[in-house]
């Protein structure tokens, strides 16, 4: 178990090794991964550590089903845990843009809003992050400006 955890923590740290072999990085992630699910529950820190990295070498390959489907893990895992939290915020995030790559524009909406509502509580609605995801949301649908421009009139009260 130990050697499992020491190895997970060591691939997790060695990202810049893998710079220009992000697949070779992401086996050894996937490798991983499924020695970790021999051993700890899908909870464990350092479980949940490898599914983040996975997460993030599949979106700079743009390998957009496969960082949904890691993403779509990490929410069953945090979700229990990141009730108002920034990194479940900036998961929803993540997977929103994955689903709009992936052309899932209604489950993205709904993942881009989570987001939203969470880095709120977070930031503030004046942050870059919440002010990003309020363009993205009105591109989709420009007729919700209005009712983020009354979100605003409501919040400054």
């Amino acid at each position: 178990m130990d050697d499992i955890k020491k190895f997970a923590e060591n691939l997790v740290n060695s990202r810049k090794s893998y710079d220009h072999e992000p697949e070779h990085f992401l086996y050894l992630l996937e490798r991983c991964l499924q020695l970790q699910q021999e051993v700890f529950h899908e909870d464990n820190v350092s479980f949940v550590s490898v599914l983040e990295k996975a997460l993030d070498v599949c979106l700079e390959m743009g390998e957009w089903q496969s960082a949904l489907e890691y993403a779509e893990r990490l929410e069953r895992i945090l979700g229990v845990y990141l009730q108002n939290d920034i990194g479940l915020g900036l998961l929803y995030k993540k997977k929103g843009l994955i689903q709009l790559e992936l052309g899932r524009t209604e489950e993205a909406k709904e993942s881009l809003l989570t987001a939203k509502r969470l880095l709120t509580v977070t930031h503030g609605w004046r942050h870059d992050l919440v002010q990003n995801i309020r363009n993205v949301l009105t591109d989709l649908e420009p007729d919700e400006e209005a009712t983020l421009e009354h979100e605003n009139d409501l919040s400054e009260r």
